[in-house]
C-alpha cells in the first residue's frame, strides 16, 4: 500500500499506518483512526516468587524489639534462677527433674521452647521466675499467631516489583509477542539497550525459535502464569474476558514496550486531495 502511494498508483491508503521514520518522507499522514495500544500483559507473580516472605511478616523495628525482648527475658530468668539456687528455702525444695538449673544454656533452651511453642519441662521455682515465664509464653504466643497470620496473607499476595521493562528483563518471567507484521518490525529494529536486550535474550534468543504467537496462544500462556505477552490491548482483553476467571483478572499487570503514535490514515506526498480528505 505504501508503495502504491509512493508511486501515485493510489491517492488514499485504505488501512491506517503507524508512524515510522522511513515513511515520513514518502507519504503524508492526514487523520488519526481508532486508538491502538500494545503492551506486555502478565499476571503478577506471587510475592514469594521474588522475595523471602518469612522476613516480611514483621517490620525491621518489630523484629528488633522481638530479639531485644527475648534477650532481656533470658537475662532476667537467668538472674532469678541464679538467685533461687542460692536461697536455702528454694534449694531445699528443688525437684531435680523440673527445676530450672542456673546454667545459661538451660535458660536459652527454655526460651527456644517458648519461641517454637513447644513449652518446657523445667521451670523456675520462685513466683518471680514463674511470672516472667508466664509473661514470656503469652507474649511469644501472640507473636507466633501474628507471624503465622501474616505469612498466610503474604503467600496469597502478588508482587508489585515488576514495573518497568528493565524489571521484566531481570525477572524469570518468559516473554512472547503477538505474531503480527508491525510487532516484528518494532521488536527487530529497536536499538534502545533495554528493549534490544529483551528481544535478543527473551523474545528471540540466538539459536532458538522466536516467541511470536497467535493471540489466543499467548493469552493462554499468560493465564498459566509466569509469562508476559505483548499484544494489542483491545484484542488481548477481549480474549481475557472470555477465558479468565474473575480472580485471575485482578492480578493482571501491563508494561509498555513500544512508544508509538496512534495509527493514521495516509495519502500521497503532497497530494492535491490532501486537504479535501483531511477536512471533509
Amino acid at each position: 500500500m505504501v508503495g502504491d502511494l509512493q508511486t501515485h498508483v493510489a491517492d488514499l491508503g485504505g488501512t491506517a499506518l503507524f508512524f515510522t521514520y522511513e515513511r515520513v518522507d514518502i507519504i503524508d499522514y492526514i487523520a488519526a483512526t481508532t486508538p491502538s495500544h500494545m503492551k506486555f500483559i502478565f499476571r503478577a507473580p506471587p510475592l514469594s516468587y521474588v522475595t523471602n516472605v518469612f522476613a516480611l511478616s514483621f517490620s525491621s523495628s518489630v523484629w528488633h524489639c522481638c530479639f531485644a525482648m527475648v534477650a532481656v527475658v533470658v537475662l532476667f530468668i537467668y538472674i532469678v534462677v541464679k538467685w533461687e539456687w542460692k536461697q536455702a528455702k528454694f534449694r531445699n525444695k528443688v525437684v531435680q527433674n523440673v527445676a530450672l538449673r542456673p546454667k545459661f544454656f538451660d535458660v536459652i533452651m527454655m526460651e527456644i521452647g517458648a519461641i517454637t511453642q513447644q513449652g518446657s519441662d523445667v521451670e523456675p521455682q520462685s513466683n518471680t521466675g514463674r511470672i516472667i515465664t508466664i509473661f514470656t509464653f503469652i507474649a511469644l504466643m501472640f507473636l507466633y499467631t501474628s507471624y503465622s497470620a501474616n505469612i498466610v496473607a503474604l503467600l496469597q499476595s502478588t508482587t508489585n516489583s515488576i514495573q518497568t521493562l528493565e524489571d521484566l528483563l531481570q525477572s524469570r518471567i518468559k516473554l512472547g509477542v503477538e505474531d503480527i507484521v508491525y510487532a516484528h518490525y518494532y521488536f527487530e529494529n529497536d536499538q534502545e539497550p533495554v528493549r534490544k536486550a529483551i528481544y535478543e535474550q527473551k523474545v528471540a534468543p540466538k539459536g532458538q525459535k522466536a516467541n511470536f504467537f497467535k493471540a489466543e496462544e499467548g493469552i493462554r500462556r499468560v493465564q498459566e502464569g509466569f509469562f508476559a505477552f505483548h499484544i494489542e490491548l483491545n484484542t488481548g482483553y477481549k480474549i481475557i474476558s472470555n477465558s479468565f476467571q474473575e480472580g485471575e483478572k485482578c492480578g493482571l499487570k501491563e508494561i509498555e514496550y513500544v512508544n508509538f503514535i496512534e495509527p493514521w490514515v495516509a495519502t500521497q506526498k503532497r497530494s492535491p486531495y490532501k486537504e479535501i480528505m483531511k477536512i471533509g
